[in-house]
Parts: C-alpha cells; sequence; structure tokens
C-alpha cells in the first residue's frame, strides 16, 4: 500500500520503522470519537510486537490516566506506551534546576499536572518559585492569570507544556496550552520553553524508553506545528494523518514538511504492515469517505499510475 504523499526524496521505498512515536487526538481519536482504524494499528503492533509510545501533549492527565482514558474509548494502550507533556516539563525542570534542593514551581495547570511534578521531586508552591509551569486549566479565572504572570516577572523561568493554539473536540476547536501560555507571556515578558511538541524532550525520552535509534523510528501525528515540526527537531521521520488539524493545503507554509502523508490510519497501517487493501479509492488518492481526490501541494506534479506502482515522490 502506497502513501497519500511521499515527501522526502531521499526515503528507500522499503523502508520501515521498528518503532513509532504516536500522536492520539487527531490521530487515534477526536475527542470521545475513536477515528476508523485506530484500535487495528494497535493491535497490529502489539501482535508484531513493534514498540511504540502514544507521545501526546497532554498535561492534564498522567501517563496512567491517561491509558486508562483511551482503554475507555476503546484503545488498547497499556501504561507504559504512554508519554505525556506533563513528564517531558517534570524531566526538564528537574534536569535544570539551579541547584541540589527539590526545584520550586508554580503551577497553572491541572491537578494532575501538580501530581506529575511532585512525583518527580518537585515541590509545588504559590510563591518565590524557580519555575512556573502551564498546562491546559479548564478552570483558568483572572486571577489564577495574574498570579502565574507575576509569579513569571518574578523568577523569569516559563515552562510550557506545549503552545498548541487549540484542542480537538468533537464542537470543535477549544482554546489550548499555547493561548493560555501566550497571556503570561505577554503580561510577564518571559519567553517560555516548551516541554512538549515541538521541542525534542518527549521525542528523546521516548526514544529512550523505546530503546530506538532516531532513524529507526516514525513520529505520527495530524498537526504540522507540533508533531512533524518536533519530530523533525528530534530527527525522526514524521508522517502527516489528514484526519485531524492540518491538510494538505496547510504542507505550503508549513514550519516543517513530513516525510508521508497518509489520508488515514488504515492507509498507514496498510503502508507499515506492507500489504495491500481491496479499496481502490484509497490506492487512486481518495479519501475513503466522500470520493474526494486528496490534491498534491502546490508546484507539484502528481503523475498517473496504475493501483500498487511505485510510491509517488513529491520534492
Amino acid at each position: 500500500m502506497q502513501p497519500e504523499l511521499i515527501l522526502s526524496p531521499d526515503l528507500s521505498p522499503s523502508w520501515r520503522p521498528r518503532g513509532l512515536c504516536v500522536d492520539a487526538d487527531g490521530v487515534l481519536h477526536r475527542g470521545r470519537q475513536l477515528l476508523p482504524g485506530a484500535v487495528e494499528l494497535l493491535e497490529e503492533l502489539a501482535a508484531r510486537d513493534i514498540p511504540y509510545r502514544i507521545v501526546t501533549n497532554n498535561s492534564r492527565q498522567r501517563a496512567a490516566e491517561s491509558a486508562a482514558h483511551y482503554r475507555h474509548l476503546g484503545l488498547p494502550v497499556p501504561p507504559e506506551a504512554v508519554l505525556t507533556a506533563a513528564e517531558a516539563m517534570a524531566a526538564y525542570v528537574c534536569e535544570s534546576s539551579p541547584d541540589a534542593r527539590p526545584p520550586r514551581v508554580f503551577v497553572l495547570g491541572e491537578p494532575a499536572l501538580r501530581d506529575t511534578l511532585r512525583a518527580a521531586g518537585c515541590r509545588t508552591v504559590r510563591a518565590r518559585p524557580d519555575f512556573v509551569c502551564v498546562g491546559v486549566d479548564y478552570h483558568l479565572t483572572y486571577q489564577r492569570l495574574e498570579r502565574a504572570s507575576r509569579a513569571a516577572r518574578e523568577c523569569r523561568r516559563l515552562i510550557a507544556a506545549n503552545v498548541d493554539a487549540t484542542i480537538p473536540r468533537e464542537r470543535g476547536e477549544i482554546p489550548g496550552v499555547g493561548a493560555i501560555v501566550a497571556a503570561v507571556s505577554i503580561a510577564s515578558g518571559v519567553e517560555p520553553v516548551v516541554a512538549g511538541k515541538p521541542a525534542p524532550t518527549m521525542f528523546a525520552l521516548a526514544m529512550r524508553r523505546m530503546g530506538l535509534r532516531p532513524e529507526d523510528v516514525l513520529a505520527i501525528g495530524d498537526r504540522l506545528d507540533s508533531d512533524i515540526l518536533g519530530a523533525s527537531r528530534a530527527g525522526l521521520r514524521s508522517a502527516l494523518i489528514l484526519t485531524g488539524s492540518h491538510g494538505l493545503k496547510d504542507l505550503e507554509c508549513a514550519p516543517a514538511r513530513p516525510d508521508l502523508v497518509f489520508a488515514d490510519v488504515p492507509q498507514l497501517t496498510a503502508w507499515l504492515l506492507g500489504r495491500e487493501q481491496d479499496a481502490q479509492d484509497v490506492r487512486d488518492g481518495r479519501d475513503g469517505e466522500d470520493g474526494t481526490v486528496l490534491a498534491a501541494p502546490q508546484g507539484t506534479h502528481r503523475p498517473p499510475g496504475p493501483a500498487g506502482a511505485r510510491p509517488r515522490r513529491y520534492t
């Protein structure tokens, strides 16, 4: 099975990853709705002992809670397969602590972010912090925003779980961590350091836990500005899935380009396992739902060819 597009000129047609870093929201599910092929992909990976990590910018849940949430949705995800932005933030703060004492952190986020930071050895405080740590906060108030801004102005160390401007939901996009930390940054005059995607920290942790090198791992995501950019910074090959936030039209002005583009997870799974599917619409570059032909980026030529031909390359 061919990818929708191959954008990397040096990618061998026979290359397949030995492990995966997979984004969840927008790839495996959207809100509480599973996306087609998500369960089958994870079952195939488990059956073939292909290691993977769900590398999520989620800062509102601990890894075990995220895994339980995924299983509640119907995804067969064990706790050890999840790596959250909260864990990446905790690792960064502890490694960057100014001295041997536990780092003092002011937290603007959900309780799970506090729990993860405390579990890593941080001390959460409301005054005189070493770091201000910002995650998604569904109970955000102006007073909490004011306190975080004042604390960041005092310590000059602002850490963001991620800079995703929005979070995909069934009803549409809602404000994400990027929107919250932007307000704190502007009010305090402090530029944030990003612990989650698009920083390479999470990918480096995932590779270390899987015991794999960058050249053996494929990062899969739906956002060019976090999943694909983060993979590029970590030295990984990447694949864009067209079921989430970004589409083909966004490639023209993307901060980083993926090596591969797939219409959906079933197309990814077929390529990953090297098998053919019966769906002629996927072979022909259709999205498999409404029959719409997915266009190549502007300035590229999409040559005709029979089903099962060699993958098409675009540079």
